[in-house]
């Protein structure tokens, strides 16, 4: 079974390249889309916070979007820069702009300026919304192990800034999503 596996099963550089480019243009505003964004940061969230030993409860807490009678938690999807702020430039639709947040949280933080997001983020359990705040504002002991990770991930360009958060900061982000992506579904 593992012979037939490891010769069928691993996906090549090429499709890579086509994952990736159907990664990048997913947007925000098609609803196809958002469910592919959702599921992309709610397994990324659950890997990260899994690595560091810290999981916020089952795998499937991860992709709850309400928060029903008895429920611990769900999730929201917010804009780190703002939809109305964005004025329709597909850029701020894109994953690389987007995490998962408490409801409330979400609805508190609508329309602020990414800057103001930075201790809300900070203050958030799970691992992967805290590193956009930057992955320098981290725990050291988290900091040290997600080194691990993202070194494996072959991750470069961590140096978003909340406080100077453009399109170069989507993309970073963007693809720092897609290497720890890529990183999972070649190392499990």
């Amino acid at each position: 079974m593992d012979k037939i596996y490891t010769t069928t099963a691993p996906l090549s550089e090429s499709d890579f390249d086509k994952l990736n480019a159907e990664f990048m243009g997913w947007n925000y505003d098609s609803a196809s889309d958002r469910v592919k964004i959702r599921g992309v940061l709610s397994h990324l969230s659950w890997l990260m916070d899994s690595f560091l030993s810290k999981p916020q409860g089952e795998v499937k807490e991860y992709f709850k979007t309400r928060k029903a009678k008895g429920d611990q938690f769900g999730w929201d999807i917010d804009h780190i820069f703002p939809s109305k702020l964005a004025k329709n430039d597909p850029t701020y639709q894109s994953i690389g702009n987007l995490v998962l947040l408490y409801p409330q949280d979400n609805r508190g933080l609508k329309d602020v300026h990414p800057s103001e997001k930075k201790k809300p983020y900070l203050q958030h359990p799970l691992a992967l919304t805290r590193t956009a705040a930057g992955i320098s504002n981290l725990a050291d002991t988290d900091l040290k192990k997600l080194e691990i990770l993202f070194s494996g991930a072959q991750a470069a360009e961590l140096n978003w800034n909340l406080s100077t958060w453009d399109e170069k900061s989507v993309a970073m982000r963007a693809n720092f999503y897609f290497a720890l992506l890529k990183h999972d579904l070649t190392t499990f």
